[in-house]
């Protein structure tokens, strides 16, 4: 209760100029974002200057902003402004359940403004960060996308039929191959040629494997 009067009397004293020069700096710093909302926890009583360091990192929750504030015979003291502060940006929503393991269309998603404080992961808002990717799982609709919930989508999949190459010196031998794993680009999966030899091979592209062992 106390606090909160002198919290109060504080914005009585500087009136909305305090408020104003949070929300500039905020503006500044937050241009990614979609809008943010942010509430004064505690407030020096003296006028103030933001100190504008580069290693300040604003997030959803508590944020500690660094000023300096004039003493009162000579000289400035650096201390903090405590805001709470919520963040909001546009990201990806599922319109419907995406089965695992299936690429996803970006046609069936919904673009909303969510706000991130309690989001446990990294929210996905780009169509192209879409590209190249596939679920891990079943995603439910009315979930925000995150990129926790994706993976590479294989070059290779488990029975593909593509070329290998074995080489030996500046002896190269071709021959056509069955993947028996998916994968994708620089991983070694097993492959077995037409007349039933295993190999283990790395992916070069979609088409082409070369025999490793």
């Amino acid at each position: 209760m106390l606090h909160s009067l002198i919290i109060s009397l504080i914005f009585l004293i500087t009136g909305n100029s305090a408020e104003k020069k949070i929300d500039n700096y905020l503006k500044e710093k937050l241009s990614g974002y979609d809008k943010y909302e942010f509430e004064i926890v505690r407030i020096p009583g003296e006028d103030f200057e933001f100190i504008h360091e580069d290693n300040v990192k604003l997030t959803g929750g508590l944020n500690y902003l660094p000023v300096k504030v004039k003493k009162k015979y000579s000289g400035y003291k650096q201390t903090y402004i405590i805001i709470r502060l919520k963040l909001y940006k546009k990201v990806f929503v599922l319109q419907d359940d995406i089965p695992q393991r299936q690429v996803i269309n970006p046609e069936k998603l919904d673009i909303k403004s969510v706000e991130l404080t309690n989001l446990k992961g990294t929210p996905i808002g780009f169509a192209k960060d879409l590209n190249g990717f596939r679920t891990k799982t079943l995603l439910k609709a009315g979930t925000v996308l995150f990129k926790e919930s994706l993976e590479y989508d294989p070059v290779i999949k488990n029975g593909d039929w593509i070329s290998a190459s074995s080489i030996s010196g500046k002896v190269v031998v071709e021959f056509n191959a069955e993947a028996k794993q998916e994968g994708i680009i620089g991983e070694i999966i097993r492959i077995v040629s037409k007349d039933k030899k295993q190999f283990k091979a790395k992916i070069i592209d979609s088409n082409n494997v070369i025999i490793v062992e």
